[in-house]
């Protein structure tokens, strides 16, 4: 291997010296109604959940801030960790206040 002088190693002439930090977009967090209203609509859908149990006198759903309260008797675990798992993972969500009740 050759002996080749550093000094005649060629080096790119235009080097940027500043740095950029770029952030993504931010994206937009959804109201506590649109929270309300998505997690009420996925609860309908959900084969574990009886969907007769979702109205104002069955499932209450309230969002403040964020935070969703549930309160509802359901009859088996099954309806208990699906109705909780579809408001802890909507997006949106800061914190589940759990008041069901399995009868």
């Amino acid at each position: 291997m050759p002996n080749i002088p550093v000094n005649s190693i060629p080096f790119p002439c235009d080097i940027d010296p500043i740095f950029r930090v770029e952030y993504p977009d931010k994206s937009k967090v959804p109201s506590d109604e649109e929270i309300e209203t998505r997690i009420k609509n996925l609860l309908m859908w959900n084969p574990d959940v009886d969907a007769t149990d979702i109205n104002p006198d069955g499932i209450d759903v309230e969002v403040k801030n964020g935070v969703v309260y549930l309160s509802v008797s359901v009859s088996d675990r099954r309806a208990y960790q699906a109705i909780q798992d579809t408001a802890r993972y909507s997006p949106g969500v800061v914190d589940v206040e759990n008041k069901m009740i399995i009868t």
